[in-house]
């Protein structure tokens, strides 16, 4: 589990950090949408709404990201939200979109949402 729960917020970082800023590039996206953010956005709805929720004692709907993974090993399209909570216990909140060749990504902070951003 401790394992499982490194390797995604591992993931995480590099998905963020190694993302080049150009939200005018056009490429073919999936149109299935998340559910809606309900305020608070705390585990427990999170959870319900089928985020892969990380806390500091571990991870709900890690099946849902484990697909995620293997859907992309294959270069299949997908998409999940991950959620992830400060120690403050406020909500971060990744939308990623596996479209076959690329992930996308939108973060979601304090209920402002930032550009999206391709890897």
């Amino acid at each position: 589990m401790r394992k499982s729960m490194l390797i995604l917020s591992l993931a995480l970082m590099l998905l963020t950090a190694c993302q080049a800023n150009d939200p005018t590039t056009d490429s073919p996206v999936i149109t299935k949408s998340f559910p809606e953010i309900i305020e608070p956005h705390n585990p427990e709805q999170a959870e319900q709404s089928g985020d892969v929720v990380v806390l500091h004692g571990g991870i709900r709907n890690e099946d849902k990201w484990e697909t995620f993974m293997k859907n992309v090993k294959k270069k299949q399209q997908d998409q999940v939200r991950v959620t992830m909570y400060t120690i403050e216990g406020g909500p971060i909140i990744q939308e990623l979109i596996y479209d076959g060749t690329a992930i996308q990504s939108l973060t979601i902070t304090q209920g402002m949402p930032t550009a999206p951003n391709r890897e």
